[in-house]
């Protein structure tokens, strides 16, 4: 079979398919491709058409075979028509009635067409929606701010909605000083979770309260049983105040051995209860006390069983002061949730536990800003008594507010 290759741009496609039947006849077979050629990385460039063409070779000289000149003639790239050509010769009808070979071209042409509009308006779809998303960018420093807080782990729209809310705060004038903008950022976090009249009444409970009763509760592993035992220290070395122990952290021996050890060491009473009755009973014994610290058992919060006995445990009238411990190093999610089971327990306060175990404060502060609830105590270690930051609620949300950006921006 004598084969032939023809290409040009798509709107030669009428002089080639001349030339095809002028070079081979009507009883030519023809397979057609389109390409794009030109352009760069697959923008720009014109489409173009490729025709492979062949017909069946006859004998020639009475079935001798062809000369090698022959033969070397028919592997020449094929001549390409010019117009010159074209005048000279005789025009030749091309019909799509009587070409089904030319009428499959034009289908496959047309269904080509189609299908670049399609990609084209799809392409077009995705650039507004990129063009929508830049539209709705901050602007400036505040910007800068926003991928801050997403880079410290932080929710998009949560993000998004603090940095809007610092562009309200900040004066015009400062708004090309991020340092201001940093610092206003710090205000108004802290302003989305300390409402002022329960910063004065948390200070006016603590002053007023001549004895105090502190129960830690929270989930397995969140260092509940070390938070006590620095609180004691402190109490009893630091501001020299009479500190007795409780345990109701009856699942584990190790637990009570170990808090039984300290409370020798720095000379504390520690008594074990095993139920409701028994924990008031305790209480009541201690009233000479200044402080009396109160463990407890760890809680899987999807345990509804155990749950429900720490309910039992806490639900007589203990005047005490409830704080829940949570794990800085845990998930925004796993944060709520684990609020929400702790609350039918009930809980006045929180305290946030390996603040020196994460590197991202977003999840914190977004936890914080949604759940809202007084922060007590920030832990950062496992040194006792050393490791827990006692301040003001204000103080402690500033310091996690600053560590959210301050610890991104060395990344970004």
């Amino acid at each position: 079979m004598k084969i032939k290759r023809y290409e040009g741009p798509e709107t030669d496609l009428p002089r080639l398919m001349l030339q095809v039947k002028q070079d081979l006849g009507d009883n030519a077979i023809i397979k057609t491709q389109s390409f794009k050629k030109g352009g760069f990385l697959g923008i720009g460039g014109t489409r173009w058409v490729r025709i492979l063409a062949g017909v069946e070779e006859k004998s020639a000289n009475n079935g001798e075979h062809k000369s090698s000149d022959e033969r070397k003639a028919n592997n020449d790239s094929p001549r390409r028509f010019t117009d010159e050509d074209l005048r000279t010769r005789r025009p030749v009808e091309v019909s799509l009635e009587n070409s089904p070979a030319i009428k499959g071209i034009m289908d496959e042409l047309r269904t080509l067409h189609e299908s670049i509009n399609e990609i084209k308006i799809k392409e077009e779809s995705e650039v507004e929606k990129i063009a929508a998303t830049v539209e709705m960018d901050l602007p400036g420093w505040f910007e800068y701010l926003r991928k801050l807080l997403e880079k410290s782990g932080m929710n998009r729209e949560v993000a998004k909605s603090l940095a809007e809310g610092v562009i309200e705060i900040t004066p015009e004038d400062e708004r090309d000083d991020f340092d201001k903008i940093k610092s206003n950022f710090v205000e108004y976090a802290v302003s989305m979770i300390i409402k002022p009249d329960e910063q004065n009444q948390n200070l006016l409970d603590e002053q007023i309260s001549s004895q105090r009763i502190i129960i830690l509760i929270g989930p397995t592993g969140v260092g509940k049983t070390t938070t006590l035992a620095k609180l004691a220290a402190n109490f009893a070395l630091l501001e020299e105040k009479s500190v007795c122990l409780i345990t109701a952290d009856t699942y584990r021996i190790a637990a009570i051995d170990q808090l039984r050890t300290f409370a020798q060491i720095i000379n504390l009473s520690l008594d074990v209860v095993f139920s409701p009755f028994e924990l008031k009973k305790a209480i009541d014994s201690q009233v000479d006390k200044d402080v009396i610290l109160i463990d407890t058992a760890g809680r899987s919060p999807l345990d509804d069983e155990k749950m429900t006995e720490l309910a039992e445990l806490l639900k007589e009238e203990l005047n005490a002061e409830v704080h829940l411990v949570l794990s800085a190093t845990t998930k925004t999610g796993d944060l709520k949730a684990i609020t929400e089971r702790f609350k039918a327990a009930g809980f006045d306060k929180l305290i946030l536990s390996k603040i020196d175990e994460t590197v991202t404060y977003g999840p914190l502060l977004e936890y914080l800003i949604d759940e809202a609830p007084p922060l007590s105590y920030l832990t950062n270690g496992q040194n006792v008594p050393d490791d827990i930051i006692f301040a003001l609620e204000r103080d402690l949300v500033e310091l996690i507010a600053r560590r959210t950006i301050e610890g991104s921006d060395k990344t970004v």
